[in-house]
């Protein structure tokens, strides 16, 4: 038992995946030996789980060529009614005689849906693999000539051994000709027997040919042995379906073989090798009865043993849940009839298999709309060697012939809508295509150069700093032209151990991917358009210039093998291949050396989320990405002239890819570094890329946390060559960090107006950049910040996401800006320790009330809680029970529904936490539960609006293995009030529909929407969110798409809300803080 807890040298956990990968090198054979039962899982009859596969797949009633079907029982592979799948036995046409079952199939599925380990937590439900390396025997089918409704007569090669009572084994078949005339379909079949079933020599004993006519009326079969090498008799034979004497049939042999065609055809009496050809014509059925031949018992174990209940039925009864990219196979079946397949076919069902293992980054997708080539990118780390994954998968659709409607045989559920956005299967996975060391197309940055500082990531073109700090030995030899370390980081596998190198050996050349959330950048209008002048008129012709179009969609993500690195994001054959790799010169230190030590211990290099956009510079438009080390921060070594023109620290970078495919070192514009600015710190907030009043593009910049100052800054830089434009201090003190910008629009003129950030001391602070000139840039309100989040003890909550800011539109409002925010730290240690004195954290939605219509002294300051409406969790449940009886097992959380009243027109609710009091300026929810402790639970991803909601995630503490550092829960709030959905808005019991069927029901017994559900993801990002179906009453849906910290994905449905009339939906027509969503 791997679960045992008496197993000294480290039992599995609970949560461990079970997968089964189960290979047939041979054909199923004898597999029904006692094995009616199997108590130790509780299944008293086996035979019923088999039928209910039989059933499921349509089998049940039809006539299939099997050996044996319990009433027919002649080891043949012919004809026969199958009543009950597990009264088969014997496959065909491979092994008829052998008794093969198809019990694999019921049991796989019995495991797969019923837990069966009930002694340990949540369900064990294994998951097969089947992986198929020996050839099912052939079958020839032949179209009837002149039928209107595809009528077919199928061969399959057949043969029996006299002497022994036996069966033979296929050695090879060859098609020697196929022809077709319009009349007559015909052709020639070499086939070769060997003259035993198992255990023989595989040589030629039997070898003839076979030749068939078919008509419109009538079947011609030929025979005829060619040459023999046994002393058995032997009938060289074949079955037929489809004609009015279907069966078994043979008229040549050798060594006297003799058969009595039990359907009246022609007979073989003492046959001979020497015998001339034999031919019998049998007339073609009007009845259509083409039996088929089922699919190996291996391929039925996978399909439902493997398959993905989206719908909870415990059944594959969608053609997604188990063949996601549609190729007729299911995705956890893997045939290698081909010896040189073997390899790739093994490797993806272990990767496959593997897969879940991986703990997650983050999700992106290429489209905000669900598309014909819609993927979503996955980004992961394996911690056992710190290798990393860069996943592209299909989101696929239940229309399957793609005419853009839910047909009757398409609507799998039932459910009258065209379900989207369901996780299909892997298209690429990148770090498997980095190209050979050679031909890569690897950056980096010469702080020492004069002009231009991009250089390729060679030796050759390394400054002697960071030659020194990379390979000393190296670079004491001034005649070296190249240096092994650098070589290594390349990618020269080579120099590994494995390889009889002396550097640690990589499973791939990516790096582990852990807080870099991957950054998609395709053909997306920024609404630029907008802009007077040049600027605007240009960026119309950019986007739709030939150029633009052409150029290779992106994926860009940092990796801790000290690299940024440029993906193909296409579905295409060149998917997933690197285009571009850039090591940051903050990256180069003597920590990267250790990347090639076999003890090497981990660290963060590249680990910054990268943030693209599109700026105008040099009289052009420009796509660029900006990148940063995130929580990397190198030993910091001094250059030629002084720490600035050094090496190692921490950084932020920006890189023009316009033209990715052409990228050269002339598009490495600028890199900026702690060693220059005490002020920056770990660079883990994302930046952004604006327009700003000056006509100036820049990027923006909290300085992050632990810097030497310990200050809150926002830093200003010049798009093109990183020079600061301005830099605003928010807080002066130390023991600070300004966290991710957001830059509002307030006017929507493509010009940012104000720009928003939390810092770690609780304050939200809002900048004033609205001026033309930089000097008037400065913290608004006085240099107070718009709102200091304090606990219910008035102690301050750090705030290390970045702010979501939107239009305020509630009734009330009449100017000003929405800003949203949750508290909670998780980057430092002690961050997830929960004890008795740990902090409670809260979501925000606080009224800015100032804006450009306000008069300059306005003043939208305020601390603390008193001027807020407080929201509250109800009910914290671990499960419940829908209105439609459905029982779930997950966490949800229902909070009350208090009105705002952002004027003097007093609230409706009253119950509590509601307050009748008016002129509020927003809304908090504590995260804690009635009658319970503070759990740690904590906002530490950036919150979406998305019509009139706002949607975020959270994260619970938890020391437990099984909770990969914790727990996710997706939250769904009104955005004006911060209370529960006053309709149902999540389909929580997963049958595609948003209803009332999808409402809990309370302890009070009454129905509510939840707030907050635990997707049992482990810790889950901000998701990504996909424009989805429209159900049958005209409602639209989207689906929110997320990964965990554990590795699995999920979808939940969300429904837009409706309008008066009861269908449809409307768009928000907010204008949210300057961010594309993707």
């Amino acid at each position: 038992d791997p679960f045992s807890q008496d197993i000294a040298d480290n039992p599995l956990a609970w949560c461990s995946r079970l997968s089964l990968i189960q290979f047939n090198a041979s054909t199923s054979s004898y597999d029904n030996d006692e094995l009616s039962s199997a108590s130790d899982l509780g299944i008293s009859d086996i035979n019923a789980l088999v039928d209910n596969v039989g059933d499921g797949e349509g089998i049940t009633g039809n006539e299939y060529f099997v050996g044996e079907n319990g009433t027919d029982n002649n080891q043949l592979c012919t004809a026969k009614k199958v009543d009950d799948l597990s009264k088969v036995r014997g496959t065909c046409p491979d092994e008829p005689r052998l008794s093969g079952t198809y019990y694999s199939a019921g049991l796989a599925h019995f495991a797969h849906t019923n837990d069966i380990r009930s002694d340990l937590a949540s369900d064990q439900l294994p998951e097969v693999f089947g992986v198929s390396l020996a050839p099912a025997r052939p079958r020839v089918i032949v179209p009837v000539p002149g039928t209107k409704n595809g009528q077919t007569i199928t061969i399959l090669p057949s043969c029996r051994n006299s002497s022994v009572q036996g069966n033979c084994a296929l050695v090879d078949f060859k098609i020697v000709s196929q022809t077709s005339s319009g009349s007559t379909n015909s052709g020639q079949i070499y086939i070769n027997w060997e003259d035993s079933e198992q255990g023989g020599d595989f040589d030629q004993d039997m070898w003839g040919v076979l030749s068939y006519e078919v008509t419109a009326t009538d079947v011609k079969i030929t025979t005829d042995v060619v040459n023999q090498s046994t002393p058995y008799g032997m009938g060289f034979g074949y079955i037929l379906s489809g004609t009015k004497k279907d069966g078994f049939h043979v008229h040549s042999g050798i060594n006297s073989f003799s058969n009595t065609d039990s359907t009246g055809a022609t007979n073989c009496s003492s046959c001979v090798v020497g015998d001339a050809a034999t031919s019998y014509t049998y007339d073609i059925s009007s009845l259509d009865s083409d039996a088929q031949t089922l699919e190996q018992p291996l391929y039925y174990a996978a399909k439902w043993g493997g398959f993905k209940d989206m719908d909870n039925s415990k059944t594959p009864n969608q053609v997604f849940e188990w063949d996601a990219d549609k190729n007729g196979t299911p995705d956890r079946y893997f045939l290698s009839i081909d010896p040189a397949k073997l390899e790739t076919s093994l490797k993806q069902a272990f990767a496959d298999a593997a897969r879940a293992f991986a703990s997650s980054a983050s999700v992106a997708t290429n489209s905000t709309r669900f598309q014909t080539d819609s993927l979503i990118y996955e980004a992961k780390f394996h911690s056992d060697d710190w290798s990393g994954q860069l996943l592209a998968i299909s989101l696929v659709s239940e229309d399957l012939n793609g005419n853009g409607a839910l047909d009757s045989t398409e609507d799998t559920n039932s459910n009258g809508t065209l379900d989207v956005n369901i996780i299909g299967s892997q298209i690429w996975e990148a770090g498997s295509l980095i190209p050979a060391f050679g031909d890569r197309k690897i950056f980096s940055f010469n702080p020492e150069a004069t002009g231009l500082k991009g250089i390729e990531f060679k030796w050759d073109q390394l400054n002697n700093s960071q030659k020194v700090v990379l390979d000393n030995t190296t670079a004491g030899n001034t005649s070296s032209t190249s240096s092994p370390i650098v070589d290594y980081l390349r990618g020269n596998q080579a120099l590994e151990l494995n390889e009889k190198g002396s550097y640690r050996i990589r499973s791939t050349l990516l790096g582990d991917i852990v807080n870099s959330n991957p950054a998609f950048v395709g053909p997306v209008d920024y609404g630029y358009g907008k802009l007077s002048g040049t600027e605007g008129s240009s960026y119309t012709a950019y986007i739709a210039s030939a150029a633009y179009k052409a150029r290779p969609a992106m994926i860009y993500v940092g990796a801790n093998d000290g690299m940024l690195h440029g993906f193909n994001a296409s579905s295409s054959a060149d998917g997933g291949k690197e285009i571009l790799a850039y090591v940051p010169n903050s990256a180069i230190s003597p920590e990267l050396v250790s990347l090639t030590s076999i003890n090497y211990v981990h660290h963060y290099f590249v680990d910054g989320s990268p943030k693209a956009g599109d700026a105008y510079f040099d009289s052009a438009w420009h796509s660029v990405l900006v990148g940063s080390t995130g929580a990397g921060n190198t030993s910091e070594i001094p250059g030629a002239t002084g720490l600035a023109d050094g090496t190692g620290g921490g950084s932020i970078f920006a890189l023009d890819v316009t033209n990715p495919t052409s990228f050269s070192t002339s598009n490495v514009l600028w890199e900026f570094s702690t060693r220059e600015d005490d002020d920056l710190g770990f660079t883990i907030p994302q930046t952004s890329i604006v327009r700003l009043a000056d006509k100036s593009w820049a990027v923006l910049a909290g300085n992050g946390y632990n810097s030497d100052s310990g200050k809150a800054v926002l830093f200003i830089f010049d798009v093109k060559d990183g020079s600061i434009i301005k830099k605003l201090e928010a807080d002066v003190g130390t023991g600070n960090g300004l966290s991710g910008p957001a830059p509002y629009d307030s006017d929507g003129d493509g010009v940012v107006d104000y720009i928003y950030a939390g810092d770690l001391k609780g304050n939200v602070w809002k900048f004033d950049v609205t001026g033309a000139n930089p000097t008037s840039w400065k913290v608004a309100n006085a240099g107070k910040p718009l709102y200091e989040a304090v606990d219910r003890s008035g102690v301050a909550q750090p705030i290390t996401v970045r702010v979501t800011v939107a239009k305020a539109d509630a009734d009330g409002q009449t100017i000003g800006t929405m800003v949203y925010f949750g508290t909670g730290k998780y980057f430092e240690v002690g961050d997830s320790v929960v004890s008795d004195s740990t902090q409670v954290e809260t979501f925000y939605g606080v009224w800015d009330n100032c804006d450009l219509n306000s008069s300059a002294s306005c003043d939208s300051s305020l601390s603390g809680r008193s001027l807020l409406q407080q929201q509250a969790i109800l009910y914290d449940l671990d499960g419940g029970t829908l209105s439609d009886g459905t029982v779930i097992s997950n966490r949800i959380t229902v909070v009350s529904n208090c009105e705002v009243a952002y004027s003097s027109t007093p609230p409706k609710t009253t119950d509590s936490p509601c307050t009748a009091n008016v002129n509020r300026r927003g809304w908090y929810l504590d995260f804690i539960s009635p009658g319970k402790d503070a759990t740690g639970e904590k906002i530490v991803s950036d919150a979406i609006i998305r019509s009139d909601k706002v949607i975020f995630t959270t994260l619970v503490p938890v020391d437990d293995i099984c909770s990969p550092g914790g727990n996710g829960s997706l939250a769904i709030l009104d955005e004006n009030t911060g209370s529960r959905i006053s309709y149902a808005a999540t389909d929580l019991n997963k049958d595609g529909i948003v209803d009332d069927k999808d409402l809990v029901k309370g302890p009070d017994g009454k129905t509510y929407q939840v707030a907050s559900i635990d997707l049992e993801l482990g810790i889950i990002k901000t998701p990504a969110i996909v424009e989805g179906a429209t159900q049958a009453d005209g409602s639209k849906l989207v689906t929110a798409i997320t990964v965990g910290s554990g590795g699995s994905d999920d979808t939940i449905n969300i429904k837009e809300p409706p309008t008066k009339g009861g269908g449809g939906s409307v768009a928000s027509g907010k204008r949210v803080s300057w961010r594309q969503l993707r």
